[in-house]
Formats: C-alpha cells, sequence, structure tokens
C-alpha cells in the first residue's frame, strides 16, 4: 500500500481523511499528513461535489460494495484533474474501520481518448 502509484484514503464516518497514502503527492500534490482530518468534499471540484456527495453516500448505504466514480478533484497547484476512485465501506470490519478509497489520476488518458475520437471525427 505504501509503495503503490495509486492513491489510497481512509474515510471515518463523516468522511473526513484518517489516512493518506504516500502516492497522494504524486497523484495530488498534497503531503499526505496536511490530508488527514479535512473533509473529502474539501479537494473534490466544485462541479462534481454533488457527484461524490451521492456516490459516497451509496457506499455509506452498502458496506462492503465497491462505489465506482469519475470526477474532477483539485490538485494542490489549483488545476482540476480527473480521477477515477473506488470507495468500498469497511466502516464495520474490526481490522480497517474505515471508507477505502482508490483511486488514480486519469487525467491524460481521458484526454489522450478524446483526442483520438476528434481526429477518429475528422478522418470520417
Amino acid at each position: 500500500m505504501e509503495k503503490s502509484r495509486d492513491g489510497i484514503l481512509l474515510l471515518d464516518e463523516r468522511g473526513a481523511v484518517r489516512y493518506a497514502t504516500p502516492a497522494t503527492k504524486l497523484v495530488l500534490g498534497f503531503d499526505p499528513d496536511a490530508l488527514v482530518g479535512l473533509d473529502v468534499y474539501s479537494f473534490v471540484h466544485p462541479d462534481d461535489l454533488s457527484l461524490a456527495r451521492r456516490r459516497l453516500g451509496a457506499s455509506f448505504a452498502r458496506p462492503g460494495e465497491d462505489v465506482p466514480v469519475t470526477l474532477r478533484m483539485t490538485a494542490a497547484d489549483g488545476r482540476p484533474r480527473l480521477v477515477e476512485l473506488t470507495a468500498v465501506n469497511r466502516l464495520d470490519d474490526p481490522s480497517v474501520r474505515a471508507v477505502v478509497v482508490n483511486y488514480r489520476d486519469v487525467t491524460e488518458r481521458d484526454a489522450t481518448a478524446r483526442e483520438l475520437h476528434r481526429q477518429h471525427a475528422l478522418l470520417e
């Protein structure tokens, strides 16, 4: 977990960050320790807040089930990053007691796919 290039957040029952892996620095530019105690929504892009709230709410409502979502998060430098996340509510698991959020930056992948789609449309 500590060496993964994908980020992992552990959230408490209110959605506050309890732990962030070192990959947080690579993915979003934040020092992992600086996120501890913050509301996870504080770094979700404002236009995606309602989506984030619905999906995290779905995770709270369905313990043990993967709840995926793709949304924008605001990186430490202020730029929006497109991020794929999967949240799993493990609050009832005594060895975890957190909502586990795995995430990765897919901004460049999305930009490449859009450009390929644009070029394909031009060729047609």
